[in-house]
């Protein structure tokens, strides 16, 4: 099996859970990164699986799917909730939960009305995601927008609000 510290300190890090229903999660309580526990620079997930099921448990390439009943869970560590797959099948378990961050595509009808409405100061950029993408994930594109970064030979106001003042240039 796994070390006996590796695997104490792994159990000291999982919240307790109703092991009696097998749609309970065991959530991870310790470092997360975007969602999944981490240790040290493993996922948590990961190391659950290999301490379960053992070091050559994982083959080269593999992932472990998040196969929670109640729908992917991405801090659950619970060993009846995770299996080995590929890229390709954790990329679908991904699109069929949603979770998705492709954001769609802008006409330049929109790019021109994002313009114009961060010129006016009266729209975040943050806002404005919400307005074209239903939330905030597409703010850095809309920041790459309005300052001219993407989209650039389309038409209206490009800004660099927010950008701070310059220094003004040395002419010695």
């Amino acid at each position: 099996m796994g070390d006996p510290d590796e695997i104490a300190m792994f159990h000291s890090q999982v919240a307790p859970y109703d092991r009696s229903d097998p749609a309970a999660h065991a959530f991870w309580t310790g470092p997360r990164s975007g969602g999944y526990g981490m240790v040290g620079h493993e996922w948590a997930h990961r190391l659950a699986f290999r301490l379960h099921h053992g070091e050559d448990s994982i083959p080269p390439g593999s992932v472990i799917r998040h196969r929670c009943p109640s729908g992917p869970v991405r801090s659950c560590v619970r060993i009846e909730h995770l299996e080995v797959g590929t890229q390709t099948e954790n990329m679908a378990d991904m699109v069929e939960a949603g979770r998705t961050s492709v954001l769609g595509p802008v006409s330049e009808a929109d790019v021109v009305a994002i313009r114009w409405c961060y010129s006016t100061g009266r729209f975040s950029q943050g806002q404005l995601a919400v307005i074209f993408w239903g939330d905030g994930s597409g703010q850095a594109r809309i920041s790459k927008i309005v300052n001219g970064v993407i989209y650039a030979d389309y038409p209206g106001p490009i800004t660099r609000r927010g950008q701070g003042n310059r220094p003004p240039r040395r002419t010695e």
